[in-house]
């Protein structure tokens, strides 16, 4: 899982790409849809794919699992590049529930984490925007030795920010009760109502995720191969699991 976690940081971030509301999956999601998404998680780390091929062979039967469980709208855009619809009602209505159940937590989670803010997440951010629109700016000119070098910075950048953020979050883990699985549901609920991708920052979804950024990453750190909330002998979170397909840097 360590090769689909390095790039789940830059997916999510980056990450400002929608179904028919009559199957669109509830958000809050139920609790027997957070329990299920555990169980399958688990099951898919237990996996351990070695290669990036096979991360995606596991992701897409974990997020089609998930559709068949109705636990969110549509599996095909965690897989693959679909187009979006950002300020379609659905992506409205997505918002506008997710910041209900996000903003209680985020404000628990400002306190302790306004350190971990500005001394960590804000010079990442800078960082990995300022890579990004090199990046793609290098993809467009065709292979270079330059898009080698800026691609294998973001890689180590990232490495670098889930080293940190994994000790502070194994810090504050005991000091807040949330639920990562719920959270994270959320998340990929956005990406199966087309709400968001990895091309565009606009639209309500976007704004939810730019405003309850520490808790998303919050629920990413705090999922591992153990019980979710860190109590295993893995040195490896799960995380990397939740990455979308095609967002790998």
């Amino acid at each position: 899982m360590g090769r689909l976690l390095g790039g789940l940081l830059a997916a999510f971030v980056l990450t400002f790409w929608v179904t028919s509301t009559a199957h669109a999956a509830e958000i809050p999601p139920t609790a027997e849809c957070q329990a299920t998404f555990k169980t399958l998680l688990d099951a898919a780390i237990k996996t351990d794919p070695g290669t990036k091929k096979q991360g995606k062979r596991a992701l897409r039967k974990l997020t089609q699992d998930l559709e068949d469980a109705g636990c969110i709208s549509d599996a095909e855009p965690l897989f693959r590049k679909v187009a979006v619809m950002p300020f379609s009602d659905e992506c409205v209505d997505a918002a506008t529930r997710a910041q209900a159940v996000f903003a209680p937590q985020t404000k628990r989670l400002k306190a302790l984490t306004k350190p971990y803010q500005t001394k960590v997440v804000r010079p990442y951010l800078h960082r990995m925007f300022a890579l990004t629109n090199r990046i793609s700016r290098l993809h467009k000119q065709g292979p270079s030795r330059e898009l080698t070098i800026a691609k294998r910075e973001l890689r180590r950048l990232n490495k670098q920010f889930r080293v940190k953020s994994q000790k502070f979050y194994s810090q504050v883990r005991s000091e807040v009760s949330l639920n990562p699985y719920g959270t994270i549901l959320i998340f990929w609920e956005f990406y199966s109502r087309r709400c968001i991708s990895d091309a565009e920052a606009k639209g309500p979804v976007a704004k939810v995720l730019r405003n309850n950024t520490g808790l998303i990453l919050f629920s990413i750190f705090s999922i591992d191969p153990g019980d979710g909330y860190g109590n295993s002998s893995s040195k490896q979170p799960a995380a990397g699991a939740l990455l979308p397909a095609g967002m790998t840097p």
